[in-house]
C-alpha cells in the first residue's frame, strides 16, 4: 500500500517488518510508529519508487511492466529504442545512480528525518543542474515533475507579475511540444491526476485561473507538414505580441528551442518588444535539451525563463523537469498568496495562508531519483568532447537518411549543380550595403543562404565575395549548430584570406574578367 499503516495495525505487522529475535517486545512504541510513518514513502525498491511522484502517465501496467510511454522503470538492455523525443526506459547507468541516491536519502532520513533528507537531496540536484549549464548564482532552479508541470509554473510566474493586467500566453508549435502543454498553457488540468496524487478533471479549468487568460498559438509547419520559414513564424509572433500590448495586456511569449523534430522558432532576437519591457515575459521551451549549454546561459542571461528536462535527449527516465527563473523574476516567487488556488493541487505551498508564503517545490523521492538517473546521463555526455558528439550525431543522421533514401518508396533528391542565384539585394540586406562580413551568434539561419538545413544553424558567418567586375557579388556562408561557434567579436583575418582564395578560384572556374 502507498499509505503508512496506522499505529494500531503495526503490532500485527511488526514480525514481518522487524524480524525481531526471540523475546523482542510485541508492542510498538509511539515514537517508533511515528518514525515508520515518516519513513514509509522512502521504503521500497528503486524501480517502484522511481515511478512515484508523477501523474497517470507513469503508472506501470502489471502485465507488461511498461508505463503509458512504453518505457520501463528498470533497465531493458535488450530493447533498442529511438523515442528520445518523448521518453526512454532507464539505462543501467541511470538505475545505478538512482539506487545509490535512494540508499543515501534513506540513510540521511534515518539520521536527520525524511523532510531534511529530501530537501538536502533536492539542493544537490539544483547544484548539479547549475554546474552542468554553468548558471549564475542568482538563477532559481525549480524542480518539477515534468515539462508540462514546468509550463504551468511558468504561467504562474507570469501571472504573478501583475494581477491587474490580463495575460496573453503565446504558444509556438504546440503540435510539436508535449501533448499536455496546450492545456497547461491555457490554465487547464492536463491529466486526471496531478503529481501530488490529487484527482482532477482533465481539460477542466484550474481553480482561480483568471477568466480573461488568453491563449494564442503560432504553427511552425504548414498544413502539409513542411517547416514554415523562420522569418514568417517570427513575424507572426511579433504581431501577436504587439496586438496584445496595444490592448493593454501582458504577454508570456514562448520560444521553442527545439521542437521534437528539431525546429527552432521564433529566434529570441526576433521578438518585437513593446515600449514597456515589463509587458512581456519570455519562456524558452528547451524540454528536448537539444541545445548547447551556452544557449541556455544566454537565454537566462537575457531575462528569459527556460524549461528543461533530464529525459528526452539525455535519455533519463520520463518526468524529470526543471524551470530556470532568472534573478530578475525571482522576487515573484516570494509571496504566492495571490496565486490561483488550484495551483496548490500541483505545487503545494508553505506557511500560514494569511501571511507571505514563498514558493517552495514539493519534491518527492521518485522525482529526485529520476533526476539522479538523468544527471548520470548528462555527466556521461558532458565528458565527451563536443566535437565528437556532433560528429557521432551527424554520422547517425546521415546513415538514417541514407537508409530512408535506399527504400524504393522513399522520395528521391534532385541533384543540383552550378551557381545558386539569390534574390536581388539579398546580400546587401543580410550583410549591409557597405559591409563585407557578418558574424552572428544564437540565431536561426536564413533559408536563402542555408536552404533546408537552416533550422540547424545557430551561429553563422556571411562573407561578401567580389568575384569579378563583370558579375554580381557572391556570398560565402558558414553555419554551425553551436550557438557560440561564431560571433561579432571574432577576428576575421583568416576569413578574409579564405574569401580572397575563393574569389580567385571562382573567377578562374567561371572564366570571368577581374
Amino acid at each position: 500500500a502507498d499509505a503508512a499503516p496506522a499505529a494500531a495495525e503495526l503490532p500485527a505487522l511488526w514480525p514481518d517488518l522487524a524480524l525481531p529475535p526471540p523475546g523482542a517486545p510485541r508492542a510498538v512504541p509511539a515514537a517508533t510508529a511515528a518514525r515508520l510513518a515518516e519513513l514509509w514513502p522512502l521504503l521500497g525498491p528503486t524501480e517502484v519508487l522511481i515511478a512515484a511522484g508523477g501523474d497517470a502517465r507513469l503508472n506501470v501496467d502489471p502485465d507488461t511492466g511498461l508505463n503509458a510511454y512504453g518505457c520501463s522503470p528498470r533497465p531493458r538492455p535488450w530493447a533498442i529504442t529511438f523515442a528520445s523525443s518523448t521518453a526512454s526506459s532507464i539505462s543501467e547507468r541511470g538505475y545505478a545512480a538512482a539506487e545509490a541516491a535512494r540508499r543515501h536519502a534513506l540513510g540521511e532520513a534515518l539520521r536527520h528525518g525524511a523532510a531534511d533528507s529530501l530537501a538536502e537531496d533536492a539542493a544537490r540536484i539544483r547544484r548539479a543542474i547549475a554546474g552542468h549549464y554553468g548558471l549564475a548564482p542568482d538563477v532559481r532552479i525549480l524542480i518539477v515533475p515534468s515539462g508540462t508541470d514546468g509550463e504551468l509554473l511558468a504561467l504562474a510566474v507570469a501571472l504573478a507579475a501583475d494581477t491587474a493586467r490580463p495575460l496573453t500566453n503565446i504558444l509556438v508549435g504546440p503540435e510539436e511540444s508535449g501533448s499536455g502543454v496546450p492545456q497547461a498553457a491555457a490554465g487547464l488540468h492536463f491529466s486526471t491526476r496531478t503529481a501530488r496524487g490529487i484527482a482532477v478533471g482533465k481539460g477542466a479549468a484550474i481553480a482561480g485561473i483568471p477568466a480573461d487568460l488568453e491563449l494564442a498559438s503560432v504553427a511552425v509547419r504548414t498544413p502539409l507538414g513542411a517547416p514554415r520559414p523562420p522569418a514568417e513564424v517570427s513575424a507572426d509572433c511579433a504581431g501577436l505580441i504587439a496586438a496584445a500590448a496595444a490592448r493593454g495586456r501582458r504577454v508570456l511569449a514562448h520560444v521553442l528551442d527545439q521542437s521534437k523534430t528539431g525546429l527552432l522558432a521564433p529566434s529570441f532576437e526576433s521578438l518585437a518588444w513593446p515600449a514597456d519591457p515589463g509587458a512581456v515575459d519570455v519562456v524558452v521551451d528547451a524540454s528536448q535539451a537539444r541545445l548547447a549549454t551556452g544557449s541556455v546561459r544566454h537565454y537566462v542571461g537575457q531575462g528569459a525563463m527556460v524549461l528543461l528536462t533530464g529525459s528526452k535527449f539525455f535519455t533519463g527516465p520520463p518526468f524529470a523537469g526543471a524551470l530556470l527563473v532568472p534573478g530578475t523574476m525571482a522576487e515573484r516567487l516570494g509571496d504566492i498568496r495571490d496565486w490561483p488556488a488550484g495551483f496548490a493541487d500541483y505545487f503545494g505551498g508553505s506557511g500560514p495562508p494569511d501571511r507571505p508564503r514563498p514558493f517552495a517545490e514539493e519534491v518527492s523521492l521518485g522525482l529526485l531519483l529520476r533526476w539522479h538517473a538523468a544527471l548520470a546521463e548528462m555527466a556521461a555526455i558532458a565528458a565527451i568532447d563536443e566535437g565528437e558528439v556532433f560528429r557521432v550525431l551527424g554520422y547517425f543522421g546521415r546513415r538514417i537518411g541514407a537508409a530512408i533514401e535506399a527504400n524504393a518508396d522513399a522520395p528521391k533528391r534532385t541533384p543540383v549543380r552550378g551557381v545558386y542565384v539569390l534574390a536581388p539585394g539579398a546580400i546587401d540586406a543580410a550583410i549591409g550595403p557597405d559591409k563585407h562580413a557578418r558574424l552572428r551568434s544564437h540565431i536561426v539561419g536564413e533559408d536563402a543562404f542555408f536552404g533546408e538545413v537552416s533550422r540547424f544553424v545557430k551561429s553563422d558567418v556571411l562573407m561578401r565575395l567580389k568575384v569579378s567586375s563583370g558579375s554580381p557579388d557572391a556570398v560565402m556562408c558558414f553555419g554551425a549548430r553551436e550557438g557560440e561557434a561564431f560571433g561579432p567579436d571574432m577576428a576575421t583575418e583568416l576569413l578574409f584570406f579564405l574569401a580572397k582564395v575563393l574569389e580567385n578560384t571562382m573567377r578562374a572556374w567561371l572564366d570571368l574578367p577581374e
